[in-house]
């Protein structure tokens, strides 16, 4: 399960892409919702703080999960 390192990130990454405030307020409101399940359900939780670091810690986890 992947996570932005903060709502407030979240929020900036959103705006910063150009997405409408409505849809980016939409997003964060879901967001607060399905994270605590996602987090319930994930077997491996990914923050999402630098894009490649988060490419490598899913690499490896997929290359764990290859090798059992």
């Amino acid at each position: 399960f992947v996570v932005p390192p903060s709502r407030n990130e979240q929020e900036r990454r959103l705006r910063g892409r150009g997405d409408p405030g409505d849809k980016v307020l939409a997003r964060l409101k879901k967001a607060e919702i399905e994270e605590p399940i996602g987090r319930a359900l994930a077997d491996h939780i990914v923050v999402n703080d630098d894009l490649d670091d988060t490419i490598e810690e899913m690499l490896q986890i997929i290359e764990s999960a290859r090798a059992r």
